[in-house]
């Protein structure tokens, strides 16, 4: 090739490439945090029946930011439980401002009848909750456990009745890393019979993290 032709070549190589403000700039766009995807809520009720994919009136899942592919909500019917689910207590309230208030949601609880009321921020890692009759009134549930354990942060939900009063929310949201926070806890809702006329809201967020560019 000419030497010229070189040359030109070279030159016009220099002149379209990005200047050095530009690659900043580029750098920074790349480096915000960036949203990522929401977990997994799995819904088992009584009244499914197998043909119509559809969740009881009484609860709605909302998901922050879906993958393109691969399904984030599914349903099954709940298996019929005809004994008791041997319960450690009869009756347990959570800020409901009743005698049978206890403090805090623990990690695993096993009781007869369950009512949950008020705002609750819950940092466990894993949780696991079963009872004969679960109550939700104006609940809200905010599950951000304090360390991120893949595939181990799960909230297992499971009852004979799902019995939902007043405008109830369920907030799944993924423990704080650097640079933005995980995936969200999983959610497994058994929730078998659901009664009520309040509404229940779950939402799955999405996890955030951010890209380092050099």
């Amino acid at each position: 090739m000419n030497k010229y032709l070189v040359s030109l070549f070279c030159l016009t190589l220099a002149a379209c490439a990005p200047t050095p403000e530009e690659i900043n700039d580029i750098k920074k766009s790349y480096s915000k945090p960036q949203m990522g995807f929401s977990g997994l809520v799995t819904v088992q009720h009584s009244e499914f029946n197998g043909t119509s994919i559809h969740l009881p009136q009484q609860i709605s899942v909302e998901f922050e930011q879906e993958a393109a592919t691969g399904k984030h909500l599914s349903l099954f019917k709940s298996p019929t439980r005809l004994l008791s689910l041997s319960p450690n207590e009869d009756f347990v309230s959570i800020g409901c401002n009743e005698s049978t208030d206890i403090e805090s949601v623990p990690a695993n609880l096993n009781v007869d009848t369950l009512k949950i009321c008020g705002r609750h921020q819950i940092a466990h890692n894993a949780l696991n909750i079963t009872a004969n009759t679960i109550i939700v009134d104006s609940a809200i549930l905010e599950f951000i456990p304090t360390q991120s354990q893949q595939g181990s942060n799960r909230i297992t939900l499971t009852s004979k009745i799902f019995w939902v009063e007043g405008k109830n929310n369920i907030t799944l949201q993924g423990a704080k890393i650097p640079g933005g926070r995980a995936l969200p806890p999983t959610l497994n809702l058994d929730a078998g019979m659901v009664t009520g006329l309040g509404h229940l809201k779950v939402l799955s967020k999405a996890n955030i993290f951010s890209v380092s560019i050099k």
